[in-house]
């Protein structure tokens, strides 16, 4: 491991406010390699506060709100690309219950990382999947998170996806419905 330079300190998300489940849907597009998502964060805030930071990397994050028992706050939002984070501003401090908010959209690279794009052919037809990788902190390239090994969460994820594709998890199907001619929508 190398010494770190002076002055250069590893910083942390910090333990002000704690994930216990994620609530994620994702809608990937494979001709744009973009994916639309949302997702819920229910969170236990520790102590009272206005500032909420969280892991994001190569995200665009369309809005964000926070609810908590004394209602619903939308969040100015502020991104640090080098430290791949992204803080959630409030007018009023919240603490205890709360759900963070957020939709967005993901792309798809080819880097191995996050929610990325593969190819392979078929009879000599290239063809393209999306496959995730998030060892180490690479979820937050697939969706905003606490993207640190000390924070355990559970998830639940919901896919829209072509009829003519396959949705498949390291969790059991927990539904399939049709949701339109030519969608459905995969839940784990």
């Amino acid at each position: 491991m190398a010494a770190k330079a002076p002055g250069e300190e590893h910083q942390t998300l910090g333990d002000t406010v704690i994930p216990v489940r994620y609530r994620l849907f994702f809608e990937p597009d494979l001709k744009t390699f973009r994916t639309a998502g949302s997702e819920v964060i229910e969170c236990i805030a520790r102590k009272a506060t206005k500032t909420i930071s969280l892991n994001s990397k190569e995200i665009e994050i369309r809005s964000a709100s926070v609810k908590s028992e004394s209602g619903v706050q939308n969040a100015r939002l502020r991104k640090d690309e080098k430290s791949e984070r992204i803080e959630l501003s409030l007018a009023k401090a919240v603490k205890g219950p709360i759900d963070i908010s957020i939709d967005f959209v993901c792309i798809n690279n080819e880097k191995m990382y996050g929610f990325y794009r593969s190819r392979y052919s078929v009879d000599g037809v290239q063809k393209h999947l999306l496959s995730s990788q998030f060892e180490a902190a690479n979820a937050r390239a697939a969706f905003p998170c606490f993207d640190e090994p000390e924070f355990k969460a559970t998830f639940r994820l919901s896919m829209q996806v072509d009829k003519s594709l396959e949705a498949i998890s390291n969790m059991p199907f927990r539904s399939v419905k049709d949701v339109s001619a030519g969608k459905k929508l995969v839940q784990f």
